[in-house]
């Protein structure tokens, strides 16, 4: 295995900071992790805003410069009932990649098809 792309931080619902976990990443012989950190409607993981976002890229920023490793800036959004994503294409369109994940409201479009 060659790295990891989906792991949380203590930013959203994680037990560990980015640099703790890059750097056991490293020790387990990573070449990568990619941080998923929820989107903010997943709000019992705690999950992070825009400005929260822009401020954890500048953590990843300045980790990837201070380590021989590379951490890839992602985030696992929620899709709502509706469909659409939580958080800004203005946001989006700067991370690395985007896990988009329904967490909450399944059952609130499963019930409408059902009845529509």
């Amino acid at each position: 295995m060659k790295g990891d792309l989906h792991v949380h931080s203590k930013w959203s619902e994680g037990n560990h900071s980015i640099k703790e976990m890059a750097e056991r990443a490293i020790e387990m012989g990573y070449e990568y992790i990619a941080m998923t950190d929820h989107s903010k409607t997943l709000a019992i993981a705690q999950g992070l805003t825009v400005e929260d976002y822009r401020e954890r890229q500048s953590e990843i920023d300045k980790l990837n410069e201070e380590l021989d490793f590379r951490i890839l800036s992602s985030t696992e959004v929620e899709i709502d009932s509706e469909g659409k994503l939580d958080l800004p294409n203005s946001l989006l369109k700067d991370l690395d990649f985007v896990i988009a994940s329904i967490h909450s409201g399944s059952n609130k479009a499963r019930k409408r098809s059902q009845t529509g």
